[in-house]
């Protein structure tokens, strides 16, 4: 895979603007590049250890590729690996600092899928299991020891998800529920060395398993903690404003 270097232009710290502050005496900024071995939008990107993993997406004649770059950051290298089927709309995380998830995503047909492909960074090798209902676009938190698949696109008439799974540093899945009235596509952020993850914000369908969705803005919180190989999602405070 080429991997093309450049050097950013010459930046010192009288060049910075009143305000802003440099660390140390950074006289030029260097920067290094590299192309993914498939062009593609809508990919799924996650790294643990030393490794960064790109999957899946859309190519440009717009079917999918499951397609995975992995760089190695110790070696400086890039290898190419498959996922067990080509799907966009991934959601991407990690546990453990070992494995590397990738869970759910629409096919070809626009349908969403079960399958979560775990990338094991310390053997090389490739795990599949199941989401308990099929979704895209799911939120990974990685909560050190355990990862939270929340939510996603559902493709049926509630659209939105309130599907947990849960993955722990064994691999063994086990589900969950969002308790909301209003299933929701938010945001997700995690601390792995606290154990702790947020889901919130995005928008929610107040008309759910109707005929007819209606969308808006959401404020709805849920906070993880993880407990052993699970995690307590508990409803948090609402955000002042969806």
């Amino acid at each position: 895979m080429p991997a093309p270097t450049y050097t950013a232009a010459a930046r010192t710290s009288s060049s910075v603007d009143s305000g802003a502050s440099v660390v140390g005496e950074l006289h030029s900024w260097g920067f290094s590049g590299a192309m993914l071995s498939v062009a593609r939008s809508s990919i799924a990107a996650a790294s643990a250890g030393q490794m960064a993993l790109f999957a899946g997406g859309k190519l440009q004649n717009g079917t999918h590729t499951d397609v995975v770059d992995i760089f190695n950051s110790y070696t400086k290298k890039w290898t190419v690996s498959h996922l067990s089927a080509a799907r966009s709309n991934i959601g991407a995380g990690a546990v453990g600092d070992r494995y590397v998830l990738f869970a759910g995503g629409f096919d070809s047909d626009f349908q969403p899928l079960p399958l979560v492909d775990v990338y094991d960074t310390r053997t090389d090798t490739w795990t599949a299991l199941n989401l308990g209902t099929p979704r895209a676009s799911p939120r990974v938190l990685d909560l050190g020891s355990v990862a939270a698949i929340v939510g996603g696109l559902s493709g049926d008439l509630q659209y939105l998800s309130n599907a947990i799974d849960y993955v722990d540093g064994n691999l063994h899945v086990s589900q969950g529920s969002l308790r909301k009235e209003f299933p929701q596509f938010g945001v997700a952020a995690a601390d792995k060395k606290l154990g702790v993850g947020l889901f919130t914000a995005g928008y929610q369908n107040n008309r759910p398993g109707e005929r007819f969705n209606d969308f808006e803005a959401s404020n709805q919180t849920t906070l993880f903690t993880a407990a052993g190989s699970s995690a307590n999602a508990t409803e948090s405070q609402l955000f002042p404003f969806p």
